[in-house]
C-alpha cells in the first residue's frame, strides 16, 4: 500500500460535482451565532445557498462599534437603518472584501424570533428579514409565534421554553435546527431529492478537530477568539469527509498507488478492492452535504459541554440526510468575556469580511471539506 494525498482520492469526483456540491454549503446561527452566520452568508455567498438564523441582525448592524452592538443591534431596532446597511453591503462588494449581493436573491432564508426574547428583541430579527428582502430573496420564511426566550428551541430537550440561561437550548415542543434544514434543503437550490424526517443520532459520530490548523498564517492563535478544537457531526455515509476534516495540513492518507505493473494475482486483486473503495469514496463524496452551525454566547464547549454539538437539534436531520454539521468554537477573551462570535469588532474593524480572521478560518474549514486548495 502506497500513501497518497485525499485530493488523489476523490479529484475525479469533485472535479466533476464542486460547483454543485458548493451550493449545498449552508449556514446557520443564534444570537452572537446568528449574526456570524449572516457575516459568513453575505461574505461568501457565491458559495452559500441558504442561512438559518435564530436572535440575530442584519449584515454589519454593529458597525464595529460595540455601544451600537448593544443597542440598535439588541434592544433599540427602531435605530437600525436597513438602507444604510444595504449601501455599505454593495459598496463593500465593490471592493472585493464580500461576494457580490447577486448571489443571495435565490437563497433560502430562515429566521426566529422567540416571543419572549428579552435579550435580542424581534425587531432586530424583523430588520433582518426587512434586510434580506431588500436584497431581491423571495424564499423568505420568518417564526416569530413560539414562547421561547433567548435559545436554541428544541423538540424535546433543555430548559423549559421561557427560561433564560445555560445552555441556552430550551424545550419548546418545536424542532428549530431540523426547521432550519427543512427549509434550506427542501427549497433551495442544494437539495438532491427527498428530505428524509430525523432520525436517531449517533453521539459516536461526533468528531473533534484543530481549528486552528485551518488559519496557520496567525501567530497568536489566542487573538482570534476561537477555541483550538472544533467539532463535527460525522453520519456514517460521511466517514470519509470526517477523515479530510481530522486530516491536518501534509498529512496523507492510506490509498492504493495507481498500478504500472501487476505481478499476481495477489496484486490484482489489491487493485480490484482499491478500485472498489475509490469508487465507495466516490459515491460518499456527491451524497453528503455540509452544514456550519455558529453556537452563542456562552454556549461553546468550553461553556457548556457537549451540550450544544450533541442537543442542539441538527445531528438528527443530519443522520437521516447525510449532513456533515460542522460545530466551530469561539473563545472567551479579554475583549469577548462570554465567548461570543465577533460581530462587533474585537478581532479588527475587517471582522465581517472575507479577510476576517473567524470567517477565514471557517472558510478554509469548508473548503478542506470540498478538498479544494486553502
Amino acid at each position: 500500500m502506497n500513501h497518497l494525498s485525499t485530493t488523489a482520492l476523490l479529484a475525479a469526483t469533485l472535479t466533476s460535482t464542486t460547483c454543485a456540491t458548493m451550493s449545498g454549503h449552508t449556514v446557520s446561527g443564534i444570537s452572537s451565532g446568528g449574526f456570524m452566520a449572516v457575516q459568513h452568508h453575505v461574505a461568501f455567498s457565491s458559495s452559500v445557498s441558504g442561512v438559518g438564523v435564530v436572535a440575530g441582525g442584519p449584515f454589519w448592524c454593529a458597525q464595529a462599534k460595540l455601544p451600537i452592538a448593544i443597542t440598535s443591534c439588541m434592544t433599540t431596532p427602531a435605530l437600525i437603518s436597513v438602507p444604510e446597511l444595504v449601501a455599505v453591503t454593495k459598496t463593500t462588494a465593490l471592493s472585493g472584501f464580500i461576494d457580490s449581493p447577486i448571489h443571495l436573491k435565490d437563497d433560502a432564508v430562515w429566521l426566529f424570533s422567540g416571543l419572549k426574547d428579552t435579550v435580542v428583541d424581534t425587531g432586530v430579527v424583523q430588520k433582518l428579514f426587512e434586510y434580506y428582502s431588500s436584497m431581491s430573496v423571495k424564499n423568505i420564511v420568518m417564526v416569530n409565534t413560539v414562547e421561547a426566550e433567548h435559545a436554541m428551541p428544541t423538540l424535546d430537550y433543555g430548559s423549559a421554553c421561557g427560561y433564560k440561561g445555560e445552555p441556552y437550548i430550551n424545550n419548546c415542543d418545536f424542532d428549530g435546527a431540523g426547521e432550519i434544514l427543512l427549509h434550506l434543503y427542501n427549497t433551495s437550490g442544494s437539495g438532491r431529492g427527498q428530505f428524509l424526517p430525523p432520525t436517531t443520532a449517533n453521539n459516536s459520530n461526533i468528531i473533534s478537530f484543530s481549528q486552528s490548523q485551518f488559519n496557520p498564517k496567525v501567530l497568536n492563535w489566542t487573538t482570534t477568539g476561537m477555541e483550538e478544537t472544533g467539532y463535527a457531526y460525522v453520519p456514517e455515509v460521511c466517514s470519509e469527509y470526517g477523515r479530510r476534516l481530522k486530516k491536518k495540513t501534509g498529512d496523507e492518507v492510506e490509498e492504493v498507488e495507481e498500478v504500472e505493473e501487476v505481478e499476481d494475482v495477489e496484486d490484482v486483486e489489491d487493485v480490484d478492492k482499491a478500485s472498489s473503495d475509490k469508487s465507495k469514496a466516490e459515491s460518499t463524496a456527491s451524497a453528503c452535504r455540509l452544514h456550519i452551525a455558529y453556537h452563542g454566547c456562552l454556549q461553546s464547549q468550553l461553556a457548556v459541554g457537549d451540550k450544544y454539538v450533541q442537543h442542539a437539534g441538527y445531528n438528527r436531520r443530519a443522520e437521516a440526510n447525510g449532513i456533515v454539521v460542522v460545530y466551530p468554537q469561539a473563545k472567551k477573551n479579554i475583549l469577548n468575556p462570554k465567548g461570543c462570535w465577533d460581530w462587533w469588532g474585537y478581532t479588527g474593524p475587517e471582522y465581517a469580511s472575507n479577510i476576517g480572521v473567524q470567517l477565514v478560518t471557517v472558510r478554509n474549514i469548508v473548503r478542506r471539506y470540498f478538498d479544494e486548495e486553502e
